[in-house]
């Protein structure tokens, strides 16, 4: 069988080293290079150092601390994340796809259609064809619009890299109305010299990112590159398969609705759709259960948080930190939520300050499925 695999970011490239093991591969991505235009920040738990075997040189820098600013009052998290170069991941992900597939650059799939049992990948100059096609072509998913006839609903995230004097062991965290009205604001260091001051809002991300700057007293000669991008919304009730169509990662809407980090889902839906072809089993289901479930309690916690005033996340962030609630998830990784989820449970329950929020977040998990 071959498959053809649209986009070379981190789940197509990982799709292809690992589908390239046993079916015909071939990988398209329009860019002359790998994670170029970048998007995203970079920081990771550690655990994704367990989900694939990365090289030490792509860590810019560990983070060792969070602060958690909600306007009222600020709370410090012992945390174990590391900030990883994007572009550089990408390309790494994109050396491992070359080892088992045939990857080819600059090469746009502008369309793809069935004819007589194939899928054919209109690109400026030429017909491909293949007997399975998988979109990992992210938010606006070529194969998600023809094939699936379905668009991403997305927030918007924007950034600037910053030139300054800064603590590279604390990155911090601002659940500020005026910086996002969905999520929050962030300030991550690459070094002690550069950081990334960003947000993700979904509307007027760029005045909400200008507001956030200026608060921080960030001078206009101090920045040397603002970037961003769309960041989908999960729907658990979206089916990710369609008679030899597959999507991965931000095409499919796999990301984190708490962080908007896409990278872990998409590494795991990518091994999910490998289990899944390699077996002759669906890739729906598998998805659903290793990567759906995170996804739905992320979707919540979002939710969640998004419902809370200033005053409101001051005492939440309390009682979450006096619980031991952080404690236990910076021990674990924030990625495995659902495995950790008696523990946190149990030491909600034992906290009057949590006990007020239950009912809130309960109707938020309702939320979360739909």
């Amino acid at each position: 069988m071959h498959i053809a695999i649209v986009g070379a970011g981190v789940s197509g490239s990982y799709a292809a080293h690992l589908l390239g093991k046993k079916f015909d591969v071939t990988l398209y991505e329009e860019h002359l290079q790998p994670g170029f235009p970048r998007h995203c920040t970079g920081i990771f738990s550690h655990s994704i150092r367990k989900l694939v075997k990365l090289p030490d040189e792509l860590i810019q820098n560990k983070i060792s601390r969070a602060v958690v600013n909600t306007g009222k009052s600020s709370f410090e998290f012992k945390v174990k994340d590391i900030v990883i170069d994007r572009p550089a991941l990408d390309r790494f992900f994109f050396e491992k796809a070359k080892e088992n597939a045939k990857a080819i650059l600059k090469k746009r799939i502008f369309s793809v259609s069935r004819e007589n049992r194939q899928f054919v990948l209109n690109t400026e100059n030429s017909k491909e064809k293949a007997d399975a096609v998988v979109g990992a072509d992210g938010v606006s998913s070529v194969v998600r619009k023809d094939i699936f006839k379905s668009k991403n609903q997305f927030y918007h995230g924007l950034q600037s890299v910053v030139e300054g004097d800064f603590d590279e062991s604390c990155y911090e965290v601002f659940f500020q109305r005026k910086y996002s009205d969905t999520h929050f604001a962030w300030k991550v260091p690459l070094s002690k010299t550069k950081a990334l001051f960003g947000t993700i809002s979904g509307s007027n991300t760029s005045e909400r990112l200008n507001s956030f700057l200026s608060d921080q007293r960030i001078k206009k000669q101090s920045i040397s590159e603002t970037f961003g991008g769309a960041i989908p919304m999960y729907n658990s009730r979206f089916r990710l398969e369609k008679s030899k169509a597959y999507l991965l990662g931000d095409a499919g809407g796999l990301n984190k609705a708490a962080t908007g980090g896409g990278v872990i889902p998409g590494i795991r839906s990518a091994k999910a759709l490998y289990k899944a072809l390699s077996a002759g089993r669906s890739y729906n289901s598998i998805a659903r259960k290793e990567v759906g479930k995170e996804l739905i309690l992320n979707k919540a916690t979002q939710i969640f948080l998004k419902s809370l005033s200033e005053k409101q996340l001051s005492g939440f962030f309390s009682g979450f930190l006096e619980s031991g609630i952080a404690e236990k998830i910076n021990s674990k990784s924030r990625d495995d939520l659902e495995t950790l989820l008696p523990t946190i449970s149990l030491s909600w329950l034992k906290s009057p300050k949590l006990l007020s929020f239950s009912a809130r977040m309960i109707s938020s998990l309702a939320k979360a499925h739909f």
